[in-house]
């Protein structure tokens, strides 16, 4: 089952993922962290 995921605006186009912070399979609450991104 696929469910979009909406990422904040930073205010650019393009942006690094540094960390994946779930691996797959992991149950995920609303709001958790899902990846850092440089910025």
């Amino acid at each position: 089952m696929a469910i979009e995921i909406k990422v904040p605006d930073i205010g650019a186009d393009e942006v690094e993922i540094t960390e994946i912070l779930v691996k797959v399979g992991d149950k995920v609450e609303a709001e958790q962290s899902l990846i850092t991104v440089e910025g």
